[in-house]
């Protein structure tokens, strides 16, 4: 099972917002940093990403969402 690995740019296109808001609340320990680097990159998994999305008040679409709106 493939587990979905973002970087910073990906995130905040993601969550339509500005990285450097993203790196905002994480340096001012706002949100828990990622554990996961690479390359002094952070690299973003999907628990990461709620937290985010939870933190700054966003509702993310599920994948089953995206894929099958529904017909009204």
């Amino acid at each position: 099972m493939k587990t979905e690995q973002l970087l910073l740019h990906e995130v905040a296109k993601r969550l339509q917002m500005r990285p450097h808001q993203i790196v905002y609340a994480i340096t001012s320990g706002q949100v828990k940093d990622v554990g996961l680097r690479l390359g002094n990159r952070r690299i973003f998994r999907p628990l990461d990403i709620q937290r985010l999305a939870r933190h700054f008040g966003i509702k993310l679409k599920s994948d089953k969402e995206e894929q099958c709106p529904m017909s009204t």
